[in-house]
């Protein structure tokens, strides 16, 4: 509506007067907010949790304080799980995993507090291995489907709650 009211005055001010002597608008330009959206929120909180993931798992450690960061709820006590089965194993990770997060949607549409998350992560660059040397035959990665479930928690900050992980060669 502001953007058809001042092409509206714009033009017939070019009609009735010289452009040199166009009245200004009075009312200042609208700002821009530079605050981040809820779905820039929702992507930095999913690119985190798996970022904190991969640390945890080179460092055996299932309780690393960043993964209670970006995810919780079953996203949290899954990868908290595979972290210390892992570790129990007497295996560690390494590599990171290529992320391409999209927004399929968010929800309540005037004031989102959930988002889901899809993406074709590709975890060909990762592995699993025994930090003493000895041979561990790991399954090989490769591009899958994930979604994730992204909520804004009652703290105010946006965490994966739940995560759906597809098979290798799932997109």
């Amino acid at each position: 509506m502001f953007v058809a009211a001042l092409l509206a005055a714009s033009t017939a001010a070019c009609t009735s007067q010289p452009a040199s002597t166009a009245p200004r608008p009075s009312a200042p330009l609208p700002s821009v907010s530079m605050s981040p959206q809820p779905r820039d929120l929702a992507v930095a909180a999913y690119i985190g949790m798996w970022r904190s993931y991969e640390k945890a798992l080179a460092a055996g450690d299932p309780n690393a304080p960043d993964l209670r960061t970006y995810a919780d709820g079953p996203a949290l006590q899954l990868l908290t799980r595979v972290v210390r089965s892992t570790s129990e194993a007497g295996l560690r990770g390494a590599g990171t995993t290529a992320l391409s997060p999209t927004i399929a949607g968010t929800y309540p549409v005037g004031a989102p507090t959930r988002a889901t998350v899809t993406d074709c992560m590709d975890t060909s660059s990762t592995r699993v291995y025994r930090p003493d040397g000895q041979p561990y035959a790991d399954i090989p990665g490769g591009r899958r489907q994930m979604t994730a479930t992204v909520v804004l928690a009652a703290d105010g900050v946006w965490r994966v709650n739940q995560i759906k992980l597809g098979e290798v060669g799932s997109c």
